[in-house]
């Protein structure tokens, strides 16, 4: 995802998307998602800065490291970032 902060909105920007883990992650990291990564996010500016909060989820397998036996493991994260402008110079 990729936002220009100048199109950001004064009320602020929604975000929603089901993308595939395979765009986050490479393969070599072992990571096999069993559901689209779900995204809802929102963008606020606030000054020279952006808000971002929203929600992260999705379903893996993984395998667990005692038994090496696969196992499902829901991932569910909230997200709170702040992002800055690179200073110029």
């Amino acid at each position: 995802m990729r936002v220009i902060v100048d199109d950001i909105p004064d009320e602020g920007l929604n975000w929603r998307s089901n993308e595939e883990g395979g765009s986050f992650f490479i393969e070599e990291e072992g990571l096999d998602f069993l559901s689209p990564v779900k995204i809802d996010l929102r963008l606020v500016r606030e000054g020279n800065k952006v808000l971002l909060s929203g929600r992260v989820e999705a379903e893996l397998q993984l395998v667990c490291s005692r038994c090496l036996g696969p196992f499902r493991h829901c991932l569910s994260a909230e997200l709170v970032l702040i992002y800055y402008p690179l200073s110029a110079g």
